[in-house]
């Protein structure tokens, strides 16, 4: 999913490749771009469905990706290198220049994610920070995030979705597992924040259930019929399918793994650490600064914290503030002046 919400870009991308040109491309090339990088992002969706729900692309809304396991890296490995060959095989002499720049972009974009491949993101499935799946489902069955309620068809695809968890589920703890053996987990102090709201999600009483809410929603114009069999398709979902899945990860989660997991907390502590942060590094700031890239962000980092307070600092001064800069802060919260009436 991680590796999907980046290519948010290729909207940006065919944008614009639809921008008017200042020189004349090969017939076709520019079309022939457009559309491999439509059909890339198309198939992305598929293989990521509650991506493309958040994305407000409702054609998979019944389907939910295993994407801890082997078989969903290997589709996306395979999805990745194929459309890298085939855009890297147009000639860029003959496309425009917006169209030479989205080529640019999609190739470093997909040469990115096959880098990706050696770092086994997919052993650490759900942290505190990031709930992955478990929580987006929550939320999605919840009816208050992208995952529409609005028909009877809505609340099928969502019951035809939901059904797939504990295959999930199963193949999580599979990844987790592996990752136990092999050194990659979360950091314990994080993993544990993630246990509460794991077992949060489980309760006794069907009716107390996030995911009963859209129950509670249903319009009273629909047929009584459809009502009726929706509600009760429902009940029997948390019940038997949802309930006993979360129960069952939470349970490995705090039992198993939670022990399990590393004591370090820095990234460059897992195997193969500093290769993987440098990265992370770039991936996230397109900046290739080699193997001391962690000790680089670290110090940028403080030279701006520096440069701001130090801002805030001549601030205070200007406004002859008699103290240190916790008062001042306090002080510009607290001060009846600085508010409208």
């Amino acid at each position: 999913m991680k590796i999907a919400l980046r290519s948010l870009g290729l909207a940006g991308l065919l944008f614009l490749g639809a921008c008017a040109t200042a020189v004349q491309p090969a017939p076709g090339h520019g079309e022939l771009l457009h559309g491999l990088v439509e059909r890339y992002f198309d198939e992305l969706m598929a293989l990521n469905p509650m991506t493309a729900t958040m994305y407000g692309d409702h054609r998979f809304d019944d389907k939910l990706a295993l994407d801890p396991s082997p078989a969903h890296r290997e589709a996306m490995r395979a999805l990745n290198q194929r459309f890298l060959d085939a855009v890297a095989s147009i000639d860029p002499a003959g496309l425009a220049e917006e169209d030479r720049l989205t080529r640019e972009l999609f190739l470093r974009e997909r040469r990115t994610d096959l880098e990706a491949e050696r770092f086994p993101a997919y052993r650490m499935p759900l942290d505190q920070f990031n709930g992955g799946i478990p929580e987006a489902l929550a939320l999605y069955g919840a009816g208050e995030s992208a995952q529409p309620f609005e028909t009877v068809e809505d609340y099928e695809r969502w019951i035809r979705r939901a059904r797939q968890f504990p295959a999930w589920v199963d193949a999580a703890i599979a990844a987790m597992r592996e990752g136990v053996e092999t050194g990659v987990t979360v950091p314990r102090p994080a993993m544990a924040r993630a246990v509460p709201t794991l077992e949060s999600i489980t309760t006794a009483r069907v009716e107390d259930s996030v995911f009963f809410a859209p129950v509670e929603r249903m319009p009273a114009s629909w047929p009584r019929k459809d009502r009726e069999r929706l509600r009760g398709e429902l009940t029997l979902l948390i019940r038997d399918t949802l309930n006993p899945a979360y129960a069952r990860l939470a349970a490995f989660v705090r039992d198993e793994y939670l022990p399990a997991c590393r004591e370090s907390v820095a990234w460059t502590a897992l195997p193969d650490g500093e290769a993987w942060y440098a990265y992370l590094v770039r991936y996230h700031t397109t900046l290739d600064l080699g193997a001391d890239a962690a000790e680089q962000v670290h110090r940028t980092g403080l030279a701006e914290v520096a440069r701001i307070r130090s801002g805030m600092e001549e601030v205070m001064r200007q406004v002859g503030f008699d103290g240190d800069l916790a008062a001042f802060f306090a002080y510009v919260q607290e001060e009846p002046s600085f508010y409208y009436d």
